[in-house]
């Protein structure tokens, strides 16, 4: 995965909707459905099929009934380690939201505590395959452990949040949803976590200044790692204290709490700082973390070593962390070594790239140097790929620090006009992206990798009207990837007319290609009651990807059995990604839908996944959807020495931006891809390969 931009989450889409407010069901409140009084003997009977489904079924009956404790009894007796509810996934995650509702009853804290450390699951076979494991159980077992937690965090109570701390510092399966559901519920005020190296990291994420008192003694530990990480805590809490314990840090043998000796300084901006991590450069156990941190601290000296390390280090894994540690560099210095790194084959393309990213103010000079004659490098194929290196650089930086150069896009008309193919095709793809070129133009070319690029390029003028000639390209062109790329047109613009069938878009959805994921949505959205089925098929696929575009779809869908559909998909989905999408879809959901509320509801409480929780709040709340971030990004791919992107079979796939859209993409005829226009966050490429 590739991290684009430091920020945390995805930004998805939340509409306001009309539907009857949700009321918090009262577990332990008498019910005067006459099936409730009677749930309890059906749940016995259905427990003791051998049917997973009636296994399921079993649990929500006896969550229904009236008769509370023998519902405890019955549910506490399917969390003990000889049913077979614990092998299920779906029953499990079924036990879990039962358990929780019935909080805070001391059995019932007790069996979900349970849950949480129980061993790792196994498959088991799922209704209609019989020989076939279910692959998904072992997400879902997650999924109830995570449950489980959360509950218990909520409920308040000081042996349950106990328990999970004990769970938090275990190492045991449950070990990292115990640690989510105590961040999500901070319980500093209840218990204390002691100073576990476990959790000693998370503290500063609860925000709470109660905490200090437990990270001092921590720092005060004979453990170096637990030492190590109260000190670098305690700096990110802010704590000045934390300066002395730092400097002293410095002195001592063991090369972690030298390390966060040094972090802690540079945290805190320290005037030591710059020294202390100079000082790790001595040392080749530590010169890793010293260009790591040389991005909160920098000067010459430092710059210096980095350098040094970038231009001849026998790692090639540090050599380009350290060309990255130079990109953030302001100094003069960083940007003379990024341009002199330029010259060598082996980090070409990782120089150029920071270039375009570079802090350093002359490094568009640099930039425009290498467009029109690169230093060092002889006239010829080496100096002709330098100056394409340029060109999807000055096209980072063009989009992310919004820097121009008259000069650099004199060099991109340069380059369109080449006699070489892969000139025109990155000078197409910035000069799209930079609204230098109408797309018109590049999209009637003959030469197909100038019609891909052109549709890259558009992904940064964001989502205007397609217009018919891009939707021409998808149901026509005679180039598959053209039409591949030319497929998330149609998700940028749902009110255009599609240019191919249903039954082609059905097609697309299933063929494993780049526009798998956005055919299925596009499919989803506009499948009528005839293709109802085909959609219903998509949103069970084994695929996540698919299940969550398909999820997307059916937000905008106008079929009236949407609602329900997306409702018991989300129940036992194992993604956190998928139950996202389907909480984003049914946010959009007008009409009345008695899962609606209860689903809502049960994602806003117990969801593990911190997205998903905060959009099913707002869906409740019947908040304004989220905007967009203002802020663009680019990603860069390189695949160079791996395949011959250029060759007759182009290497393809789908980039899965931060938003949760994945859209086919192209490497071009070097070997790269780069994706203008996207929103910031974490990326993830999926390769055509993968998919099939």
């Amino acid at each position: 995965m590739l991290a684009v931009s430091p920020t945390a989450g995805a930004h998805a889409q939340v509409a306001p909707t009309r539907r009857p407010p949700v009321v918090a069901p009262s577990s332990l409140e008498e019910s005067h459905d006459l099936r409730a009084h009677f749930g309890i003997d059906m749940a016995q009977r259905l427990a003791r099929s051998g049917d997973p489904e009636d296994r399921v079924r079993a649990i929500v009956r006896a969550a229904s009934t009236a008769r509370k404790e023998e519902a405890v009894t019955f549910l506490v007796g399917l969390a003990d380690s000889g049913s077979a509810a614990r092998n299920d996934g779906r029953a499990l995650i079924e036990l879990s939201l039962a358990l929780a509702r019935l909080l805070p009853h001391e059995k019932a804290a007790r069996a979900l505590l349970a849950i949480v450390n129980m061993p790792a699951g196994r498959g088991v076979a799922t209704q209609g395959s019989p020989a076939e494991a279910d692959t998904d159980n072992t997400g879902r077992i997650d999924l109830a452990r995570g449950v489980a937690a959360l509950a218990l965090a909520r409920s308040g109570d000081a042996r349950s949040i106990e328990g999970l701390s004990v769970a938090a510092r275990a190492g045991s399966p449950g070990q990292p949803a115990a640690r989510r559901a105590l961040l999500a519920r901070p319980p500093v005020a209840q218990v204390s976590h002691g100073t576990s190296s476990a959790f000693l990291a998370s503290y500063p994420e609860l925000g709470d200044l109660r905490t200090l008192e437990p990270l001092r003694a921590a720092a005060r530990s004979s453990d170096a790692a637990v030492r190590s990480l109260a000190l670098v805590a305690l700096a990110r809490m802010g704590d000045s204290r934390a300066v002395e314990a730092a400097k002293a840090a410095l002195s001592e043998a063991d090369a972690r709490v030298k390390i966060a000796g040094a972090e802690a300084l540079a945290i805190l901006d320290s005037g030591d700082a710059a020294k202390a991590v100079l000082d790790l450069f001595e040392d080749e156990a530590t010169s890793a973390s010293a260009i790591r941190l040389s991005a909160r601290v920098s000067n010459e000296a430092i710059v210096t070593q980095v350098a040094a390390r970038a231009a001849r280090h026998p790692d090639l894994a540090l050599r380009k962390a350290a060309i990255l540690a130079l990109a953030r560099s302001r100094e003069m210095l960083a940007v003379r070594s990024l341009l002199t790194l330029a010259q060598d084959p082996t980090v070409q393309a990782d120089a150029v790239f920071a270039l375009g990213r570079s802090a350093g103010r002359a490094a568009m000079t640099a930039i425009e140097q290498l467009m029109t004659r690169p230093p060092g490098i002889a006239a010829g194929e080496q100096e002709a790929l330098v100056k394409r290196h340029a060109a999807r650089a000055y096209l980072v930086r063009a989009v992310v620090r919004g820097e121009r150069s008259a000069r650099a896009e004199t060099a991109l008309v340069a380059l369109r006009s080449s006699g070489d193919v892969r000139d025109r095709e990155v000078a197409t793809l910035a000069r799209v992206a930079l609204g230098l070129e109408e797309v018109g133009a590049p999209l009637a070319d003959k030469e197909p990798r100038i019609r891909r690029a052109a549709l890259m390029g558009r992904h940064a003028l964001g989502p205007a009207a397609a217009g018919a000639q891009v939707l021409g390209l998808a149901g026509h062109d005679e180039d598959r990837l053209v039409r591949e790329l030319a497929m998330f047109a149609i998700a940028q613009d749902p009110g255009a007319p599609l240019p191919i069938t249903l039954a082609a878009l059905e097609a697309r959805a299933g063929s494993a290609q780049p526009a798998s994921p956005i055919a299925a949505m596009m499919f989803a959205a506009r499948a009528g009651d005839a293709q109802a089925e085909k959609v219903w098929k998509l949103l069970a696929s084994r695929t996540p990807l698919v299940r969550e575009h398909v999820a997307r779809g059916l937000g905008r869908s106008e079929n009236p059995q949407a609602t329900g559909r997306l409702c018991a998909a989300f129940r036992h989905e194992p993604d956190a990604d998928v139950r996202r999408a389907i909480v984003a879809a049914l946010a959009t959901r007008a009409e009345a839908s008695p899962w609606l509320g209860e689903t809502l509801e049960n994602a806003s409480l117990w969801d593990p996944d911190e997205g998903t929780r905060t959009l099913a709040a707002r869906a409740i709340a019947r908040q304004p959807p989220l905007g967009p971030p203002a802020t663009r990004e680019v990603a860069w791919f390189s695949a160079a020495g791996v395949v011959d992107p250029g060759g007759p079979s182009a290497l393809a796939g789908s980039v899965r931006r931060a938003d949760g859209v994945a859209v086919p993409v192209s490497f071009d005829g070097d070997g790269f891809m780069v994706l203008p226009g996207i929103p910031p966050g974490d990326v993830e490429l999926v390769l055509e390969l993968r998919l099939r």
